[in-house]
């Protein structure tokens, strides 16, 4: 990396800590672009000529923070032997992670073109992920290998969906149910874990189908 190249990204780096810190103290909506170059050290130029406009400055922000939380999954993957263990632990930093998330993207100024640059992560990274982790669980046999990719992430997003929806009522946090009991249902199900005699479970789809 030459000497140019070093500095400018140093500058990013520098600006990206700044709107970081607006978005911890949930003030980077209220926040000018003036405002943030003076606690950078840079020019509003600087800023527009790297990141195009406040929203898109918003998002990289987001976006590292993003990257940064995913890194540590792959290594808990790495370090994690109980997979149970490894899937729980997630999900528990994705219960607390999603409202951070949410309210960042409540401090953009378009918070639509937000949630489709937050969706286009999701594609590109998270799902990819949760590829990895979905076979990793195959292999070890703790996820049946009878159900497509399609189909497990399906499962996954609908828990990951429901995350969203945890931490939210008027506005203001508020858990809707126990992280034990969200992760107990993710992998245990209505059933509770307890496998159901056959003739029960038959009676149940029969009566599924009436």
């Amino acid at each position: 990396m030459d000497g140019f190249t070093r500095r400018t990204e140093q500058k990013k780096k520098i600006i990206l800590d700044v709107a970081f810190e607006k978005l911890q103290n949930q003030n980077y909506k209220k926040a000018t672009i003036k405002e943030i170059a003076k606690m950078a050290g840079v020019s509003q130029v600087t800023i527009y000529n790297y990141f195009g406009s406040k929203d898109q400055l918003l998002f990289e922000a987001l976006e590292r923070l993003m990257n940064q939380k995913l890194n540590k999954y792959e290594q808990a993957m790495k370090m994690e032997g109980n997979y149970p263990k490894l899937v729980s632990h997630i999900m528990a930093e994705e219960m607390k992670f999603v409202k951070v998330i949410m309210e960042g993207i409540n401090q953009s100024a378009e918070i639509e073109w937000m949630q489709e640059k937050m969706k286009d992560f999701q594609n590109s990274h998270l799902i990819p992920f949760m590829i990895k982790l979905i076979k990793q669980g195959i292999r070890e046999g703790f996820i049946s290998p009878h159900l497509s990719e399609e189909e497990l992430l399906f499962y996954f997003g609908m828990y990951q969906r429901e995350l969203s929806r945890l931490y939210v009522e008027k506005g203001e946090t508020k858990s809707l149910i126990s992280e034990e009991t969200f992760i107990h249902f993710f992998f245990n199900g209505l059933t509770g874990g307890i496998t159901m005699k056959s003739k029960n479970m038959s009676d149940f789809y029969n009566h599924l189908d009436k």
